[in-house]
C-alpha cells in the first residue's frame, strides 16, 4: 500500500500548481483527484496544498523585492521546515557546460540561518556550488533567488 500512496501523493503534488492557477479550492481539487482514481488522506493532501500554494504566493511576493535590501519578513512564507534552520531559499540556477557552452536550468534550494538580501542569498548559492553540482562538467553561471521560507517558531 505505501507505494500506491506514494504514487497518489506524487500525482497530487504535480497537479497542485495547475489546480491553484485555475482557481480550484482545496475541496474541489481533492474531489478531482479522487475522480481520476487517486485516493489520498485529507491531512496529507492539505499539508501539501498549503506548502505548495505558499511557495507560489511567495514567488509573486518576491518579484517586487529590491535585490539589494534585506529580504522583508512579510514576503517570507511561514512553514515548518522540519529542520533546525531558520530559512530555506529557492532559486533558479543556470548551469553552463564547460566543454560545449550549453546552458540548462534547475531549481535549487539552500538551508541557512543567515538573513540576507536576494543578492546575498544568490551569493550563498554560488558559495555552495560545489555541493550542488548538476553533473560533472557543468558549472553554475547564474542564480536567481525566487522565494524564501521562514521556519515557524524560530526568530528572524
Amino acid at each position: 500500500m505505501p507505494l500506491i500512496e506514494g504514487v497518489a501523493r506524487a500525482v497530487w503534488r504535480a497537479f497542485i500548481p495547475a489546480f491553484f492557477s485555475q482557481g480550484y479550492t482545496f475541496r474541489g481539487a481533492i474531489a478531482m483527484l479522487r475522480d481520476l482514481g487517486y485516493g489520498l488522506r485529507t491531512t496529507v493532501a492539505l499539508t501539501d496544498w498549503r506548502s505548495i500554494n505558499g511557495l507560489i504566493r511567495g514567488q509573486y511576493a518576491a518579484r517586487n523585492v529590491d535585490p539589494a535590501k534585506r529580504y522583508p519578513q512579510n514576503k517570507m512564507v511561514e512553514t515548518d521546515l522540519g529542520r533546525a534552520y531558520k530559512y530555506r531559499v529557492y532559486g533558479q540556477a543556470t548551469y553552463t557546460n564547460i566543454a560545449t557552452g550549453e546552458e540548462s536550468s534547475k531549481i535549487v534550494s539552500l538551508y541557512t540561518n543567515t538573513w540576507f538580501s536576494k543578492q546575498g542569498w544568490a551569493k550563498e548559492f554560488e558559495r555552495w556550488k560545489e555541493k550542488m553540482e548538476y553533473e560533472t562538467g557543468w558549472l553554475i553561471s547564474n542564480v536567481d533567488m525566487k522565494v524564501a521560507e521562514h521556519n515557524a517558531g524560530f526568530s528572524y
